[in-house]
């Protein structure tokens, strides 16, 4: 497999009426800084990966109390960067 750069795939999370999620495919680069918030519905993928999105691919939702998922980087198949913000709302 060829080395590629990484990025993350913008997805929605609707079903539709067999139950599949729609996803929408815009690419944003995972540079340092583009989250401010929890992620949402994202699905790192390669840069090169021009396939559909399947039943299986990895999804990082972070929107919930206490979440602090702050950005996913793909590193190779079976590895991801996690970057964790600290917990502020916390004692």
């Amino acid at each position: 497999m060829a080395a590629c750069s990484s990025g993350i795939l913008k997805s929605s999370d609707r079903e539709d009426s067999e139950g599949e999620i729609n996803l929408m495919d815009k690419m944003e680069s995972s540079s340092k800084g583009d989250f401010v918030g929890n992620v949402s519905h994202y699905i790192p993928l390669p840069d090169c990966y021009k396939g559909p999105i399947n039943k299986g691919h990895l999804l990082f939702d972070a929107c919930f109390e206490g979440g602090n998922l702050g950005r996913v980087d793909y590193v190779s198949q079976f590895e991801y960067d996690l970057f964790l913000r600290p917990d502020t709302c916390s004692p």
